[in-house]
């Protein structure tokens, strides 16, 4: 099991419970990540790199309207 973390939003959760969502660091483990990119800012300053679950050659072959999957089934 790992310990929990620290998230830090631009947003008062208690004004509106949807400014959860709006999350600017994450911090575990002494370290702390951006959110939107998931580099690595401190303590030491390190990009994240390749997102190794998104697969560009699909992405490319995709030939899906945008709104594909907001669509009712």
């Amino acid at each position: 099991m790992s310990a929990p973390g620290i998230e830090i939003t631009d947003a008062d959760p208690l004004v509106d419970i949807r400014n959860t969502a709006k999350i600017d660091y994450v911090m575990k483990a002494g370290r702390v990540w951006q959110a939107s990119t998931l580099d690595e800012v401190w303590p030491t300053k390190k990009p994240f790199g390749d997102y190794y679950w998104v697969d560009g050659d699909e992405l490319r072959s995709d030939d899906r309207p945008v709104d594909y999957w907001n669509r009712p089934r």
